[in-house]
């Protein structure tokens, strides 16, 4: 691996560990927080049940771990 590869690598790992930690602390536990209106920031710990329904079009970034959209 280069070392261009490799910087690259440490600066978007460390680019998402900052977003994590931001995130942590606003949202400490789980929950909703609107800290403008319009943006909702949500957290969950836990496998949330399928739900079904219409919404308006989004922006969603997950910082870690996984879900489906």
């Amino acid at each position: 691996m280069s070392l261009r590869v490799t910087s690259d690598l440490h600066r978007r790992q460390a680019d998402r560990a900052e977003l994590i930690d931001r995130l942590t602390q606003l949202l400490p536990e789980n929950g909703i927080l609107e800290p403008v209106p319009g943006m909702r920031l949500r957290r969950e710990s836990d496998q949330t049940e399928l739900g079904h329904g219409t919404s308006f079009p989004s922006f969603c970034v997950i910082a870690q771990g996984a879900k489906e959209l």
